[in-house]
């Protein structure tokens, strides 16, 4: 089934652009969904930095590595920019850079039009059973106690469902230990260490709630600092 999802999406992507609908589609875009093109680009680490024009102006925008030709058009709608930012390993200042958190091929609300997000949701559902070590919490604890934890360090353990690196100089990781519900389900770990998904990992960290770092990047709650003393 999954399978079968994913190739529906590349069929989109490649149908969407000669679609006869795909510029009344794009015109009738909600405000804040940005519609670009690529002039030029290129990677450097764990990015690509994108030269792009919109509506007759240009400018730069950085995202998680992504393979792109010039021409193409982009979609985003969550992103932070940074005046006057040095970047030391291309030693090149950028007057004004966009970091863009939800770049697409695909305009984010014809992605709603096509499968609803509850039901793409469910391709991410997994069983997940994880024992908990003495002295820890679990991610529903922490949910529940958020304004007790606040600040306070806690220990947890859990699978990490997901790992993103050198996002605004941090790396995020997604744990699950099959406790909470929906949007509490999961927790998010911010560390200087790296972990991958499948990992079984047990973290030390400081309890912050209500947190929002720009781009899209805001959790009612966070661990930071986080420290992996324990990996399976």
């Amino acid at each position: 089934m999954q399978n079968i999802f994913y190739l529906f999406l590349i069929i989109i992507v490649i149908e969407l652009p000669a679609c006869n609908n795909s510029e009344e589609l794009i015109k009738s875009l909600p405000s804040g969904v940005h519609t670009v093109k690529v002039i030029e680009h290129f990677n450097a680490l764990n990015y690509t930095y994108i030269q792009v024009s919109e509506n007759k102006t240009i400018h730069w925008i950085a995202v998680p590595q992504l393979r792109v030709e010039n021409g193409d058009v982009l979609f985003y709608s969550h992103y932070m920019e940074m005046k006057n930012i040095k970047v030391e390993n291309l030693n090149r200042t950028f007057e004004s850079l966009f970091f863009v958190q939800d770049i697409s091929r695909i305009p984010h609300t014809f992605m709603t039009q096509i499968l609803p997000y509850s039901e793409i949701n469910l391709f991410q559902k997994e069983s997940i059973l994880v024992d908990h070590p003495k002295g820890s919490k679990t991610i529903e604890d922490i949910y529940s106690n958020k304004e007790i934890l606040a600040g306070k360090v806690v220990k947890v353990k859990g699978k990490v469902i997901k790992f993103k690196a050198h996002i605004m100089g941090r790396n995020w990781i997604y744990i699950k230990d099959g406790t909470g519900a929906d949007d509490t389900s999961n927790l998010v770990i911010i560390s200087g260490q790296e972990a991958k998904p499948g990992d079984i990992i047990t973290v030390k960290g400081v309890v912050s709630v209500n947190k929002d770092f720009g781009i899209g990047y805001s959790y009612q709650v966070v661990i930071e600092k986080g420290q992996i003393i324990k990996r399976l």
